[in-house]
């Protein structure tokens, strides 16, 4: 329907239709994603499913368990 590419807010597009068939599935560009999830969370059909890859994943745990370590030494929290 074309939704997805509505709501990225990303120049150019992260998410497209291939050769511009509406038909299809639409393609996503992880090169250009921010990771917003507006693609995702806007698609009436659930077509699409952003993924972090691998190394993100591992990258944001890692940052999660030293913040948490900091927090139960009672070091000061980002913003607090």
């Amino acid at each position: 329907c074309g939704t997805c590419v509505a709501v990225c807010p990303v120049e150019p597009k992260a998410v497209d239709f291939p050769d511009g068939e509406r038909t299809r599935v639409p393609e996503h560009d992880y090169e250009r994603c921010i990771r917003c999830y507006c693609c995702q969370e806007m698609c009436p059909e659930r077509a699409i499913e952003v993924t972090t890859p691998l190394l993100g994943r591992l990258i944001r745990r890692s940052e999660r368990r030293a913040a948490a370590e900091r927090f139960e030494a009672g070091a000061v929290v980002d913003g607090a």
